[in-house]
């Protein structure tokens, strides 16, 4: 393949997408950031299942009170 089967497309700004300056960014935005914070994740009881997959599978059912 040589380099003239490819064009290279230049976008001029929002104008070439069909949009208004009041319908992007900023000015388009249905929401507003008021405040950012850390978080941190919470602690969750974790438990493993040992065994082969037929006994992980009934433990798993068992566990989940589903027989």
């Amino acid at each position: 393949m040589g380099q003239d089967q490819f064009k290279t497309m230049v976008w001029g700004g929002i104008k070439d997408l069909g949009l208004a300056e009041d319908e992007v960014g900023f000015k388009g935005s249905l929401t507003a950031v008021t405040e950012l914070k850390e978080l941190r994740p919470r602690e969750r009881l974790r438990q493993f299942i040992e065994g082969s997959p037929e006994e992980i599978a009934r433990e798993l059912i068992k566990r989940l009170g589903l027989k």
